[in-house]
């Protein structure tokens, strides 16, 4: 006789900024400091320019089983990563919505010091049941190119059956135009961290 399973799965909202005790939708959260960590042991493949202009490199967890990562950059880069764990742990469908919403991204990249005049040149990428999507703004510091970007992306084992979002990443960086390209090519497909060792030789190689 066939029996029915029933799936649970856990949906959260995203974090509007790492201080706060509530998510995006109001819902109280805890975010703990995790022991002393350095860029060796970040949960996400982190391309060369990001790693040769970090400053400072945190991890934090939310209610004990979410990790969150912060980067600093020169040149008032940052990177904040939020990451859920589990097989059927995912951003809710609001979370993914202001990832696609031009509003929302144009209010978010303000509050990182950005003028609208700024962010005259964006683009948006993927769409709802992606597993990569969400907007990013290409302007310049003085003469040197810059990006600044808030996407989602799916990077754990249901990354192929559309299922949504597991991941979501805010960033801003300044640096050569290859090094942009470079940022944003893996803003758009980034991945986790699976062979240690091979990411600490990159890092390494890239500090």
């Amino acid at each position: 006789m066939l029996k029915a399973a029933i799936i649970s799965f856990a949906i959260f909202a995203l974090v509007a900024c790492q201080s706060d005790d509530r998510d995006a939708s109001g819902t109280p959260i805890k975010l703990a400091p995790v022991r002393e960590k350095t860029l060796a042991e970040a949960i996400i493949w982190l391309p060369a320019p990001i790693i040769h202009n970090t400053t400072q490199y945190t991890q934090t967890m939310r209610d004990n089983q979410h990790p969150q990562e912060r980067l600093l950059m020169s040149r008032s880069g940052s990177f904040f990563g939020q990451y859920l764990g589990g097989y059927y742990v995912f951003f809710s469908e609001q979370s993914a919505l202001t990832i696609y919403d031009e509003d929302e991204f144009l209010r978010w990249a303000i509050s990182k010091n950005l003028s609208g005049t700024e962010l005259v040149d964006r683009h948006k990428f993927g769409y709802m049941g992606a597993p990569n999507g969400g907007w990013y703004a290409l302007y310049k510091l003085g003469a040197l190119p810059c990006i600044v970007a808030r996407v989602g992306a799916n990077m754990g084992p249901r990354a192929a059956d559309r299922m949504p979002f597991d991941s979501i990443i805010d960033a801003k960086f300044c640096g050569t135009q290859d090094e942009v390209d470079e940022v944003l090519a893996f803003l758009k497909r980034p991945r986790r961290v699976t062979d240690r060792d091979a990411f600490k030789a990159h890092v390494e190689a890239n500090s």
